[in-house]
C-alpha cells in the first residue's frame, strides 16, 4: 500500500524537477522582467531586437509597452501565454 503515496511522490518530484531545470533553461526567469533583452532569448527575435536597439525607437519604449496589454495581471497573462506557446514551438 507504501507503493502508491511513493510513486505519486515520485512522479510529481520528477515533474517539479524537470519543470525547474527547463525554466531555468531557458531563461524563463528574464521573461518576469520588462527587459527588451529578454525578447531576443529567442534566436528569431534577434533582428528584431537589433533593429529596435539602433532606431530612436529605443529611447521611448520597450517591446511590452506594445506587445502586451495594460497591467499586471493582463501583462504577465500575455507573457505567460506566449511563453508556453513559444516553448511548444
Amino acid at each position: 500500500m507504501r507503493f502508491i503515496p511513493l510513486s505519486i511522490a515520485l512522479a510529481i518530484g520528477l515533474l517539479l524537477g524537470i519543470s525547474g531545470y527547463t525554466f531555468v533553461y531557458a531563461k524563463g526567469y528574464s521573461y518576469l522582467t520588462n527587459r527588451p533583452e529578454a525578447c531576443a532569448n529567442c534566436h528569431v527575435m534577434n533582428d528584431h531586437f537589433r533593429a529596435w536597439a539602433k532606431s530612436s525607437h529605443h529611447a521611448v519604449a520597450v517591446c511590452n509597452d506594445c506587445h502586451t496589454p495594460p497591467g499586471v495581471v493582463p501583462k504577465y497573462a500575455t507573457k505567460a501565454l506566449n511563453g508556453f506557446n513559444h516553448s511548444l514551438a
